[in-house]
């Protein structure tokens, strides 16, 4: 069984300038309000301290590993909860070249396992909420002109 969350936005970037911020997570506390904190290297095989905020919930910390990087078209991580089978959810980036100018950010959380109908009636509305969040903190943050 799996259940998942998908957002999208469409932000006024290149590719390239996108993938660079998604993947500068010591600036991520900054301008996120989702994923507050992310410790660690985006590099296949990688491990991760990712601090989730839910709205309406407190932050927790994850421990996660890397699952998939592809440059400029994909990040994508993955945690468990306690072992393999019981929950898992894993966080993911698409990135869509729309023109050299835009970009398509679809934003996707998938849990699976045996709990995974458990937990998501909980955090359905809030996880789609929490990643619209920063579909927006991002796109007002990467399109702000810069200051000289």
């Amino acid at each position: 069984m799996s259940c998942e969350v998908v957002t999208q936005i469409i932000i006024n970037v290149p590719v390239a300038r996108l993938w660079q911020a998604l993947c500068d997570f010591p600036a991520y506390p900054d301008w996120n309000p989702f994923l507050r904190r992310i410790e660690g290297e985006p590099r296949d095989g990688s491990r991760l301290a990712v601090t989730v905020h839910l709205p309406g919930h407190p932050s927790w910390r994850l421990r996660s590993r890397v699952t998939r990087v592809h440059s400029g078209r994909e990040l994508a991580w993955l945690n468990y909860l306690l072992v393999p089978g019981l929950l898992a959810a894993e966080h993911a980036f698409l990135l869509v070249p729309l023109d050299e100018h835009r970009t398509q950010l679809v934003q996707r959380q998938r849990f699976s396992g045996l709990l995974s109908t458990l937990v998501w009636p909980i955090v359905r509305k809030n996880m789609r909420r929490g990643l619209m969040l920063m579909n927006a903190a991002l796109k007002n943050f990467i399109e702000k002109p810069k200051k000289d």
